[in-house]
């Protein structure tokens, strides 16, 4: 079954890929399968999305962390 750290890991991979929109996908995916995002998986998608160029994803997403105080 799927958890938090296969979705972490799945979600680091598209980062260094440069896959920003699948990461952000994965996440929901996370969510969707009733998995609580953890300070990984959050950092892993806010990293991808950084890294395609997206800050303002990158921005709420961290905004999301932190108010859950992942």
């Amino acid at each position: 079954a799927p958890n938090v750290i296969s979705f972490s890991a799945a979600i680091s991979a598209c980062a260094k890929g440069g896959q920003w929109k699948r990461a952000l996908s994965l996440l929901d995916e996370l969510r969707s399968a009733g998995v609580e995002p953890d300070v990984y998986s959050f950092n892993a998608a806010i990293s991808a999305c950084g890294q395609g160029g997206e800050r303002a994803r990158a921005l709420l997403l961290h905004e999301q962390a932190v108010s859950r105080r992942v």
